[in-house]
């Protein structure tokens, strides 16, 4: 609030949450998402309503993965004063930046990711309960 540094927030959570997404997909060969770690971390956490630190959050977060996904991410980009770099994330998913903004998608090794990130799919039937 003393910096009125919202974009900041806003643009760092997001690139945060695109690459803990890519890295859990990678990792899991598709079987695993944001979405699921973020299904099960609200069952987790609604058994214990207490106020979380950022560092146990994560570290739960980490647990319900089954790996260093989240406090890696942490250690590498949130203490840092700018946003990542996204531009080697986008080649490797096939993510094409022209000079103008645009966006196109180009043949890639991680292409099944970003197809799978742009695939909306229904939730499960016990996750909208």
């Amino acid at each position: 609030y003393q910096t009125h540094a919202f974009s900041m927030v806003y643009w760092a959570g997001a690139s945060f949450s695109l690459m803990a997404d890519v890295e859990l997909r990678r990792l899991s060969h598709g079987k695993r998402s944001l979405d699921d770690v973020m299904v099960a971390l609200n069952a987790s956490c609604s058994t214990d309503p207490r106020q979380f630190t950022a560092k146990e959050l994560l570290a739960r977060m980490d647990k319900l993965a089954g790996g260093n996904v989240f406090e890696g991410l942490r250690a590498r980009w949130v203490d840092g004063p700018a946003l990542p770099d996204l531009t080697a994330l986008y080649a490797q998913l096939g993510i094409h930046l022209g000079p103008d903004g645009s966006t196109g998608h180009v043949t890639s090794e991680d292409a099944w990711i970003r197809d799978a990130i742009m695939r909306v799919q229904p939730p499960a039937a016990d996750a909208a309960q």
